[in-house]
């Protein structure tokens, strides 16, 4: 029953928007009022586990809810946002989102704390038990860009350097069997920074960013 989707719309739309097939037309998905500050969304990731979309910026108050910070989750079946465990569980900037096998919603950016004390840059939303958690001890600087692997290794870049004081973790770290460890050498050179990562068909890993 979708329909074509048509060429152009004049609908409001606050820094999100989806085209439906449904109605075959763009939409504002909901928001009917500005964040109390900023606007800037980075990262949007589709949870499959449990059907909702994750998005993540610089935004605070997101449709004019008070605590709906940094993060926000929108149900497509009910065209309804909500908030993200308590409100104002996340302190800073998120860059990116990644959501694992098991439907977690793990988040990096510039952040040191999601309601627990810690979570420094890098973080995880437990969909199970409605609640934030860091991933054990926190890191050195900012986390841009998060990837799972193939395997479910978790893989992060950004400008950090020596993360979790572990030697060559640096712009580039990986996170698996409950470890942080480095990735050979580590990246250098330029600013040696990693804005984003990607996994390939055969569980290559790809980066780009400022270094040389």
């Amino acid at each position: 029953n979708s329909k074509i989707l048509d060429t152009n719309d004049s609908a409001t739309t606050r820094y999100i928007a989806g085209r439906l097939r449904e109605t075959g037309q763009w939409s504002a998905l909901g928001l009917t009022a500005n964040p109390t500050t900023n606007g800037t969304i980075y990262a949007i990731a589709y949870n499959q586990i449990n059907g909702l979309y994750y998005v993540g910026g610089n935004f605070t108050g997101m449709n004019g809810v008070a605590g709906r910070d940094y993060i926000a989750s929108y149900d497509p079946d009910t065209a309804t946002w909500a908030t993200v465990g308590a409100g104002s569980s996340v302190n800073g900037i998120i860059y990116d989102i990644a959501i694992a096998p098991n439907g977690d919603v793990y988040i990096g950016g510039s952040f040191t704390n999601v309601g627990d004390g810690n979570g420094d840059y890098l973080a995880y939303y437990d969909i199970s038990a409605a609640a934030w958690a860091s991933i054990s001890a926190g890191g050195t600087s900012t986390v841009r860009a998060i990837k799972f692997g193939n395997d479910g290794t978790l893989y992060f870049g950004g400008t950090f350097v020596n993360w979790n004081a572990i030697p060559n973790a640096d712009a580039i770290a990986k996170y698996s069997g409950g470890a942080y460890a480095a990735l050979s050498t580590g990246i250098s050179g330029g600013l040696g920074y990693v804005y984003d990562l990607e996994i390939d068909i055969d569980g290559n890993l790809v980066v780009v960013g400022d270094f040389t």
